[in-house]
C-alpha cells in the first residue's frame, strides 16, 4: 500500500478524513492480514505530510566517542598496557563496552596473551652450544658454506 502512488496518496486522503482508527479498519480488510498499530499509522501519516515520502530516513547512527576520551584511553593504556578493561571502564568512568571500542578501533590496540611455546630445558641450551661451535669449525671449511641451505621450511623432499 505505501509504495504504489496512488494508494499513498489515498491512504493520506484517508487518514486526513477517518483517522488512523478508520483506516487501520481499511487496511485490514483490503490487505487480509492484520492492521499496522495507530500509532504506525499516524507517524506515516506525519511523514508523508512533512516530507512527502514514506521512506526511512537516515538514521543518526551511534554517537562519535570524544576526542579527549580518546585521549585519555590512550595515555592510560600507554601507562600500564596490562590493565583489564574492567578496572580501566571503572578508572575512566566509561562503559566496558565503549572502552573496549576504543582500543580497538581508535587506539589501535588488541588483546594478547604471551604464551613461552617452546622453553628451553638446560641439556638443550648445552646441545646448542656445540652446534654453534661444530657450525664455526664447519664454516672454516671452503665447500661448506656453498651447501648450505637456510629456509623457513620443515620439511625437505
Amino acid at each position: 500500500i505505501l509504495r504504489n502512488p496512488l494508494k499513498s496518496r489515498l491512504f493520506k486522503m484517508l487518514c486526513e478524513e477517518m483517522g488512523a482508527e478508520h483506516t487501520a479498519l481499511l487496511f485490514l480488510s483490503d490487505a487480509r492480514w492484520e492492521a499496522p498499530h495507530e500509532n504506525n499509522i499516524r507517524r506515516w501519516y506525519r511523514q508523508s505530510v512533512d516530507s512527502g515520502c514514506l521512506c526511512k530516513g537516515k538514521s543518526s547512527g551511534r554517537p562519535r566517542v570524544p576526542h579527549a576520551d580518546v585521549k585519555r584511553v590512550r595515555e592510560t593504556y600507554q601507562r600500564n598496557p596490562r590493565e583489564s578493561l574492567r578496572r580501566g571502564s571503572r578508572e575512566l568512568q566509561m562503559p566496558t563496552t565503549m572502552l573496549w571500542r576504543v582500543l580497538r578501533k581508535r587506539v589501535m590496540m588488541k588483546p594478547y596473551k604471551l604464551q613461552l611455546l617452546q622453553a628451553l630445558k638446560p641439556q638443550e641450551k648445552v646441545a646448542r652450544t656445540h652446534f654453534a661451535e661444530d657450525i664455526k669449525e664447519k664454516m672454516e671449511d671452503d665447500g661448506f658454506l656453498e651447501h648450505l641451505v637456510f629456509s623457513d621450511e620443515a620439511d625437505f623432499i
